[in-house]
């Protein structure tokens, strides 16, 4: 049951989001067009690219040791805090200088480096990542709520009196400012105390989160670079139309990290209490996470189609069929968030590295061939053959990993999941 309730607040966050995006973000989609509206999508899937470098990859790795070392808390929290701040510092000036090499308008570098500034509080996530520990994510919920609802009533006001591109990106700034500022009030309120870092600390968070950053780089590049390729390729106003799509699919990604936010903690007592304990939940939560899956892309594939005319308008009608076909990529989405946290659980992040590299140079590979042959739907395909690739496929090249494989197959049998639920 204390699963169960962390992971309802973590569902109700996300919900809340995904009616205002499709409330208030709808309206500010509309009024910005596609031309302006992929303006923004290109910025934010800039900075995105390069978040990597300011979360540093280590949120699994901080929840985890925050299980098993309760008692060096504010060493881990500090020493996180600084080596995600100075990630995020590098992450800013990498933006900046980016744009003395490539050949980019004034509007989209002003953009994109005003929306950069959201990765400076970033450094506040392993905040989250304490409360995740405590299975208490009710309070990284009420952040993000107090932060998501305010900064909606800002988009309404600007819309209402007609302002320019740039406010909006200034409410993607403030919403992360206010989100690291509540949780901090409520981390003081409940746990207290200094943090305090130490360079030894700090040099084995680092070195066991590396190869997570290297990953976490190269789905980043498998998830957001096929935007920037098809604003140089084929203009902002086609980015706006495929962005627009993918802000549907991805709206239900939420669904399997908060599920393996919330129950990581199980996974990792699991495998301590046994082998067969373990093996039986990382089988459950996988077919769990299939199923859901399954079920919205089978709901998008029936009745999607008229989605986006009726929230973003006739304009945005295009980028349905690139719906129809990204909604598909959830499926391996879903498979590969917990394939990633069960990497750490095992000490196979290097491994993880190397598979979504993998997965990023076939997405990159693959738009290169397929945008120009079939536009925004081209790279749509690129996004799920690459993603069914890096979550799911990959696993078969190392013995340490075909377990997992196995696993993930086991999870399509709908017998096993009819079974489990009604032993549940």
């Amino acid at each position: 049951m204390k699963y169960f309730r962390n992971t309802g607040w973590l569902f109700l966050e996300k919900g809340v989001r995904i009616v205002l995006t499709l409330t208030v973000w709808a309206l500010v989609i509309r009024y910005l067009g596609p031309q302006q509206f992929g303006v923004f999508s290109y910025a934010l899937s800039y900075v995105l690219l390069f978040g990597m470098l300011a979360d540093c990859g280590m949120e699994s790795v901080l929840v985890k040791d925050m299980v098993e070392r309760p008692e060096r808390i504010a060493v881990i929290m500090g020493s996180a805090f600084v080596l995600r701040f100075c990630g995020a510092v590098a992450a800013c000036l990498l933006i900046i200088a980016s744009f003395f090499v490539l050949p980019t308008e004034p509007l989209t570098k002003t953009v994109t480096v005003l929306m950069s500034l959201k990765l400076l509080f970033t450094a506040f996530d392993s905040i989250d990542s304490f409360f995740q520990s405590r299975v208490l994510s009710k309070y990284a919920v009420y952040a993000q709520l107090v932060a998501l609802l305010s900064t909606s009533i800002l988009c309404v006001a600007f819309v209402l009196n007609h302002k320019p591109l740039v406010y909006f990106v200034w409410v993607v700034v403030l919403e992360a400012a206010v989100a690291a500022v509540v949780a901090l009030f409520f981390y003081q309120k409940m746990h207290g105390g200094r943090w305090s870092f130490d360079a030894a600390v700090m040099k084995d968070l680092l070195w066991r989160s590396w190869p997570l950053v290297a990953s976490g780089f190269a789905i980043a590049i498998y998830m957001r670079l096929d935007q920037l390729m098809i604003k140089h390729m084929l203009g902002d106003a086609a980015l706006g139309q495929y962005a627009v799509a993918v802000r549907v699919s991805e709206a239900f990604y939420f669904i399997p990290m908060a599920v393996t936010a919330s129950l990581f903690p199980a996974i990792v007592q699991a495998k301590i209490k046994g082998h067969q304990t373990y093996q039986e939940r990382l089988r459950a939560f996988n077919s769990l996470l299939v199923w859901t899956a399954l079920a919205i892309t089978a709901v998008f594939t029936i009745w999607g189609r008229g989605l986006i005319g009726f929230f973003f308008g006739a304009v945005y009608e295009p980028a349905t069929g690139v719906l129809m076909i990204h909604i598909w990529a959830s499926v391996f989405v879903f498979l590969g968030v917990l394939r990633s946290k069960w990497a750490v659980n095992e000490h196979a992040q290097g491994l993880l590295m190397v598979y979504t590299v993998l997965g990023a140079v076939i997405n990159v590979v693959l738009n290169l061939i397929w945008i120009p042959l079939w536009g925004i739907q081209g790279a749509a395909i690129a996004t799920v053959v690459a993603q069914c690739f890096a979550a799911i496929l990959s696993n078969l090249l190392h013995p340490r990993t075909r377990p997992m494989f196995f696993l993930q197959v086991q999870a399509f049998n709908p017998v096993y999941f009819l079974r489990r639920q009604w032993r549940s």
